[in-house]
């Protein structure tokens, strides 16, 4: 629902109490989502099909059969991070070091050395921290059709 309320001639302090009393309700949606998310995740007809990802993060699709006319997709983010210390120790022995100056990875060449050469990644991966997102994150997405797999 668009807003077309025209705001240019109200006096900045209503416009300021007005943005404040906004951004409490959207902080208020988003602990509402929050919890949503949660009980969708953990209900039993969802659990078992998402437990793997609270652990390992990525996502998932679930087929809702035509319980409401979309599935939902169920991911836990993961973040990566990489121990700057432990890869400056390592930078001068490899080769093909898929990180910057700053040690920033460059996804596209940490994928191609994985695949071409595990046991340099091996050392490397070492280095890395990863944290999954506590909180799933729900959304509609529209089904496959027959016959399709994901």
């Amino acid at each position: 629902m668009e807003d077309k309320t025209n705001y240019s001639s109200w006096p900045l302090e209503d416009l300021l109490k007005l943005k404040r009393s906004n951004l409490k309700e959207q902080e208020e949606l988003r602990e509402k989502a929050k919890t949503i998310d949660f009980a969708i995740s953990n209900h039993p007809d969802i659990v078992e099909q998402v437990q793997l990802l609270s652990n390992s993060g990525g996502s998932k699709r679930i087929q809702l059969n035509g319980l409401i006319p979309k599935d939902i997709r169920v991911q836990y983010k993961v973040t990566r991070t990489w121990d700057q210390e432990y890869l400056k120790g390592i930078r001068d022995d490899i080769g093909n070091f898929p990180f910057k100056s700053t040690f920033v990875e460059d996804t596209r060449a940490s994928k191609k050395l994985k695949d071409n050469d595990p046991n340099t990644w091996e050392v490397i991966e070492r280095g890395l921290v990863t944290k999954i997102n506590e909180r799933p994150y729900i959304s509609f997405i529209d089904p496959l059709k027959t016959g399709e797999e994901e």
